[in-house]
């Protein structure tokens, strides 16, 4: 008994001392990595998908934001079991966010246009090593290497935290805000947990460079955005999405 409450105790220290020798602006993103490995998750950056932020929108004049992003498939680099396993079944996605923000900031999740919030879970992390964070879990995703091809995510925000680089309140030494999000191929007791860095900086408010608040998704057509969610139009202007 005495032998695993030291060899438990030596873990703990060793990364706390870990973050500590990391870079200050890097600590809430090794104490999420830390908390996914000590759940026995692969944490590693061998995924078979990469994914990048392209656009963010207001809606329809009100306090309410659009943060998407774009999933696409790259390969595994590296074939490992893990990467094997998620490109043939993407189940959930995680992101760590502010514990400051709370809930009420994420207003709707939308995937390729529908709203998946009843899938979405939130989780409070209260690791010894790093800030209290919200892990904000999108559920039965049900996707795969070929299904994700063209997929879209969008978070909507409000309130405190009503920017994507407010909610995931990370950046780098340089100042670069980004967010994490790990890929896993189950809900329940996921093996792999394959985390991205993404950047934030390519966004330009939309209301920046158009009047009527519109953007050109991937797809060529123009969304409007309402408290409904989205809906396509054969027609508008706006800014440019990727």
């Amino acid at each position: 008994m005495k032998v695993n409450l030291l060899i438990i105790f030596l873990v703990l220290l060793l990364g706390v001392r870990e973050n500590e020798a990391a870079h200050p602006s890097s600590i809430g993103s090794w104490s999420y990595i830390n908390h996914l490995k000590g759940s026995s998750c692969d944490a590693s950056w061998t995924s078979p998908y990469e994914i990048e932020f392209f656009n963010f929108a207001s809606i329809n004049n009100s306090k309410k934001n659009l943060s998407c992003f774009k999933l696409r498939q790259i390969g595994c680099q590296k074939r490992t079991p893990c990467c094997e396993s998620i490109a043939s079944n993407l189940e959930e996605l995680e992101i760590p966010a502010d514990f400051e923000c709370g809930t009420s900031s994420l207003n709707d999740v939308f995937l390729n246009g529908e709203s998946i919030l009843k899938s979405v879970k939130v989780v409070v992390s209260s690791p010894q090593d790093g800030p209290k964070t919200l892990l904000i879990r999108l559920t039965n995703l049900h996707l795969d290497y070929f299904s994700i091809l063209g997929s879209e995510i969008c978070f909507e925000l409000e309130g405190r935290c009503s920017e994507m680089s407010q909610f995931c309140n990370l950046k780098s030494a340089s100042g670069r805000s980004y967010c994490l999000m790990s890929f896993k191929e189950s809900s329940e007791h996921p093996t792999c947990c394959l985390t991205h860095q993404i950047p934030l900086d390519s966004y330009v408010p939309v209301s920046s460079k158009s009047k009527n608040n519109k953007f050109s998704p991937s797809n060529g057509k123009k969304k409007h955005y309402s408290s409904n969610g989205p809906s396509d139009s054969p027609s508008g202007g706006g800014g440019g999405g990727g």
